[in-house]
C-alpha cells in the first residue's frame, strides 16, 4: 500500500517447495495440478508437438492411483491458467517454453534404465524417448544420455567418467526433474513479482498460507520441516494470543497470576534446530558433508545424542532401525530417515547441469544459469523497490565452502519469516477440514477432532 492507502503492488515469497512430490505422491494424492491440466486441456496439435499421452501412461502420475478431483475440470483450469499467464505478462513464447519443460518432466520419468546381468553400469536403449526429451529441452541427445548414465566426477584436478547402475541413474534423473521443476516454479514467482511489485511500499498486509501439522503413514524430511514451522508458529500464536488476553485481565484489574505460555514448544524447537549441542537439523548438516555418512549413521548419531531418555521429546524405537520420534505440540510423529542426506544435499550431477546450461533454448539455459538459492524467495515487501528483471543472471552455485544445505536454507527462511511476523500485528485463521472426501455439507467428527488436537 502507498502513503495514500491504495494498493500499489504485491510480492510473493516461496518457502520449501515440495519438489519430491513431482516424482512421488502418497496414495490417492495427485501430483501438481499443472501436469493434469496440460494433458486434459491442450489441443490435439499441442499434444502432438509435446508427444503427450494419457496421464495413466506416465510413471510420475500413475503411482498414486489418483488422476482427477471431484468437481474440478482440468480442461477449464488449463484455460484459466493460460489466461492468467497472459494477463500477468508471460509471453506466448514463455508459455510454450514452460509447457515444453512440463512435458519433458513427464517423459523423463518414463526413461527406462536397463541393467544388464553381471554388468555394473546400465544402458538407455529407448533412443526415441531420449530424442523426444532432448528436443523438448533443446539439448544434445548424446550429451544428455552421457550425463544421465555416464556422468563425470571430480577427482582431484581430473574429471573421471563413471557408469551408473540403474538405481543410481534413476536417482540422478529424479534429481534433474526436481531441479527443473523447482527452478521453473521460482522463475514463475520472480516473473509475477517483476510485474506486481512496482512501487516501494509504505504499509503492507502479508498473508501466510502454510500446510498444517502433518502426520502420515510415512513421514519424511519435508514433514519435519513443515512440523518444525508449525511448532514455531504455534509458539508465536500462544505467546501473542495469551499475552494479549492476560494484558486485558490486568487492565480490568482481574485477580490473575500471570502464566507464560510462550515457551511451551521450546524444548521441541531446540531438539530440532539447536546448534550447540547439535539438534536434528545441525546433525543432518554435519552428516551431509561427510563422504562416508549414510542415513543409518545419521539416525544412529541421533539415537546416541537423544535416545534412551536423554531427551524427553525424542523417541528411539525398539525395533525400527531407520526411524526416530519427536513429540510435537500436536502429538508424537515417527520420522523415516530414508534418503534424508540426499534430500538435504539436493544434488544435481554437474554434467546434467552443464547439459541444461548448454540448451539452445534460452529459457531452459537461464533456469540453470541463475543461482537457485538466491532465487528461492523474493525479498520481503519492506526491502523492495522496483523489482529486478526476471532474466537477470546471477552467479552459478558453488560447491565446497559455499555449499548450503536444504535444511540450512529453510532455517534461514524461517528465521526471516518469524522476524517479519514479530514486527507486525498478526491475525490468525484456523482452517478445519470437515471431511477427507472433498464433499460439501458433510461433517465427520473424528476428522475434525484430529485437527483440533493438532491445533494444540
Amino acid at each position: 500500500f502507498n502513503q495514500a492507502g491504495f494498493i500499489s503492488g504485491a510480492s510473493i515469497q516461496s518457502y520449501l517447495l515440495e519438489k519430491s512430490r513431482v516424482c512421488d505422491q502418497a496414495e490417492n494424492e495427485r501430483n501438481y495440478h499443472i501436469f493434469y491440466q496440460l494433458l486434459a486441456g491442450s489441443s490435439s496439435d499441442e499434444r502432438k508437438a509435446l508427444s503427450l499421452e494419457h496421464a495413466e501412461n506416465y510413471r510420475y502420475l500413475n503411482k498414486s492411483g489418483c488422476y482427477t478431483i471431484p468437481g474440478v475440470d482440468d480442461t477449464k483450469e488449463f484455460k484459466d491458467t493460460k489466461s492468467a499467464m497472459t494477463i500477468i505478462g508471460i509471453t506466448p513464447e514463455e508459455q510454450n517454453a514452460i509447457f515444453r519443460s512440463i512435458a519433458a518432466i513427464l517423459h523423463l520419468g518414463n526413461l527406462p534404465f536397463e541393467q544388464p546381468a553381471q554388468v555394473e553400469g546400465c544402458n538407455l536403449n529407448d533412443k526415441k524417448l531420449l530424442n523426444t526429451i532432448a528436443g523438448l529441452l533443446s539439448v544434445d541427445a548424446m550429451q544428455l544420455e552421457n550425463a544421465l548414465i555416464k556422468p563425470r566426477i571430480q577427482a582431484g584436478r581430473d574429471l573421471i567418467a563413471t557408469h551408473l547402475n540403474a538405481e543410481k541413474a534413476s536417482s540422478s534423473r529424479d534429481a534433474l526433474v526436481k531441479a527443473l521443476y523447482g527452478r521453473l516454479f521460482l522463475w514463475l514467482v520472480r516473473k509475477i513479482n517483476s510485474i506486481l511489485c512496482q512501487e516501494r511500499k509504505a504499509f503492507f498486509i502479508g498473508v501466510l498460507d502454510i500446510s498444517g501439522f502433518e502426520i502420515f503413514k510415512v513421514n519424511s524430511f519435508e514433514q519435519l520441516c513443515i512440523n518444525y514451522t508449525n511448532e514455531k508458529l504455534q509458539q508465536f500464536f500462544n505467546h501473542h494470543m495469551f499475552k494479549l488476553e492476560q494484558e486485558e485481565y490486568m487492565r480490568e484489574q482481574i485477580n490473575w497470576t500471570f502464566i507464560d505460555f510462550g515457551l511451551d514448544s521450546q524444548a521441541t524447537i531446540e531438539l530440532i534446530d539447536a546448534r550447540q549441542p547439535a539438534g536434528i537439523l545441525a546433525m543432518l548438516d554435519e552428516q551431509t558433508v561427510f563422504p562416508s555418512a549414510t542415513d543409518d549413521t545419521f539416525v544412529q548419531k541421533l539415537h546416541g545424542l537423544f535416545g534412551k531418555g536423554k531427551n524427553p521429546k525424542y523417541e528411539e524405537p525398539r525395533f525400527s532401525k531407520n526411524t526416530f520420534g519427536v513429540t510435537h505440540y500436536a502429538g508424537q510423529v515417527m520420522y523415516d530417515v530414508t534418503s534424508w542426506l540426499e534430500k538435504n544435499r539436493d544434488p544435481l550431477q554437474p554434467d546434467l547441469e552443464l547439459t541444461m546450461r548448454d540448451s539452445k533454448d534460452t529459457f531452459v539455459s537461464r533456469l540453470f544459469v541463475e543461482s537457485a538459492p538466491a532465487a528461492a524467495a523474493a525479498p520481503p515487501p519492506s526491502a523492495r523497490g522496483r523489482s529486478e528483471s526476471v532474466s537477470t543472471r546471477a552467479a552459478p552455485i558453488k560447491k565446497g565452502a559455499n555449499f548450503v544445505t536444504v535444511g540450512a536454507q529453510y532455517k534461514e527462511q524461517l528465521a526471516n519469516l518469524m522476524g517479519i511476523l514479530e514486527s507486525t500485528n498478526p491475525h490468525f485463521v484456523r482452517c478445519i477440514l470437515p471431511n477427507n472426501k472433498q464433499v460439501p455439507a458433510r461433517l465427520e467428527d473424528p476428522v475434525v477432532l484430529d485437527q483440533l488436537r493438532c491445533n494444540g
